[in-house]
């Protein structure tokens, strides 16, 4: 049970510790020490606080934003150089809200004068946060409009690229052309070649199949003369003769339409050959034509004309203005920055206002009577000093004679009791 009661003790403390440390923290960005605020009321330390933490937020966000456009464009060194303007600012805002505030509310009628900046210097803070608001919004926009702003300035490089890159490409074309005219060219003339060929082809094997048909139709005819078929008269004769020179000319004919037809055959396997090597020569000029205009950025790289893509901070603004007027992008983007802006401004304005003008805590009036204090005793210190260095350098008065002093004794000038001394100053009040 003890262990228990000592665990949640020991949490419980942990838990006021961390508290503490982060009201403390809090405190710290609006310039308050956390002990001395400590021993007002609940309401005054919430109102220091709420303070704190919005310039703890406000801080957070300029600081990522800058510190991250440092990083982008310039590095570790430009992330840490970065982190110095937010860093700045913050500097700025603690000295002016960590300054006495004149009395507002039901204490001013104490009529004590506090070391608020006067309304100039609220309107210099203004402006500067008015800028500084306005110069982190564009830096919030060039980080977050990233994709937009690339694409922008690819168009814009294409755009400014595009004389060229049709002038490398015309150039290729030509190179490229001429293979594919020869090409071009050989291939209609073994078409119509083809064309001959298939035709020739199919006459002789037309002319063979008829000269082959006579041939056995005379054969025929030779062997009923010889053998009697059919009632015709057997043995060798006029009719005989005539079958026989028939057949052989038919013979004849048959033979030199087959070697026609295997001329035209072989003809046209050669033309159709030579065809898919030229379909192939023609594949091989488009894979080359295609290769070189794979390769045109790197030719349109080696020219001096080329416009290569600008990058940095000053080239990215310069595009996110140009986006401004774009019909697609430009509306929305305006609307963002007016919002962004006006955020950051109300944001980083809000607790200097707010500690401006609502009205005066007792904690506010014991900054001005703690000062007011402090001020009035290092004055008198200092009046103490010069007092005491006057009596010190004042003239001791010699001693007189009897005779001199008419029989009376001379007295001594004491130090204390000087002219201007805090002694005689009482002496003379009494």
């Amino acid at each position: 049970m003890n262990a228990d009661h000592n665990a949640l003790a020991q949490i419980t403390q942990t838990g006021r510790n961390a508290v503490a440390a982060v009201r403390a923290a809090l405190l710290w960005f609006v310039g308050v020490p956390a002990d001395a605020i400590l021993a007002h009321r609940m309401d005054v330390q919430m109102r220091y606080t709420g303070a704190g933490l919005l310039v703890c937020i406000w801080y957070v966000f300029m600081l990522v934003t800058w510190v991250k456009t440092g990083l982008y464009f310039f590095g570790t060194a430009g992330g840490a150089a970065f982190a110095l303007i937010p860093t700045m600012m913050l500097a700025v805002d603690r000295m002016i809200v960590s300054q006495p505030r004149n009395p507002r509310g039901a204490l001013a009628s104490y009529a004590i004068d506090g070391l608020l900046p006067n309304r100039w210097e609220f309107a210099l803070r203004s402006l500067a946060a008015l800028s500084f608001s306005v110069v982190t919004t564009a830096v919030f926009l060039i980080n977050h409009s990233g994709a937009e702003i690339h694409a922008r300035q690819q168009r814009d490089q294409q755009a400014s690229n595009a004389p060229l890159r049709a002038e490398i490409a015309a150039r290729i074309d030509s190179q490229i052309g001429e293979r594919t005219r020869s090409v071009t060219k050989r291939s209609a003339e073994l078409e119509a070649q083809a064309v001959i060929l298939r035709e020739d082809y199919a006459a002789s094997r037309k002319l063979a199949e008829v000269a082959e048909e006579r041939m056995h139709g005379a054969q025929f005819n030779v062997a009923a003369e010889l053998g009697g078929i059919a009632g015709r008269a057997s043995g060798p004769g006029v009719r005989h003769d005539a079958y026989q020179m028939i057949a052989r000319q038919s013979q004849d004919a048959g033979v030199n339409a087959r070697a026609r037809e295997t001329r035209s055959r072989e003809a046209l396997a050669k033309v159709q050959a030579e065809l898919q090597q030229l379909n192939a020569d023609r594949e091989r000029i488009a894979a080359d034509r295609a290769g070189a205009m794979g390769n045109i950025e790197a030719d349109m790289q080696e020219d001096a004309r080329y416009v290569k893509r600008k990058r940095g901070l000053f080239a990215e603004a310069s595009t996110l203005i140009k986006l401004y007027g774009d019909s697609d992008v430009g509306p929305g983007l305006v609307l963002v920055t007016f919002i962004a802006a006006v955020f950051l401004f109300v944001l980083e304005m809000s607790p200097l206002l707010g500690l401006a003008f609502l009205s005066t805590t007792p904690f506010d009036v014991e900054r001005i009577a703690q000062d007011r204090s402090a001020a009035a005793g290092i004055l008198a210190h200092h009046e103490m000093e010069l007092v005491q260095a006057a009596a010190r350098r004042s003239v001791r008065v010699r001693p007189a004679t009897a005779a001199e002093s008419g029989g009376a004794p001379a007295a001594q000038a004491d130090p204390e009791h000087a002219p201007g001394t805090p002694a005689a100053r009482e002496k003379g009040e009494a």
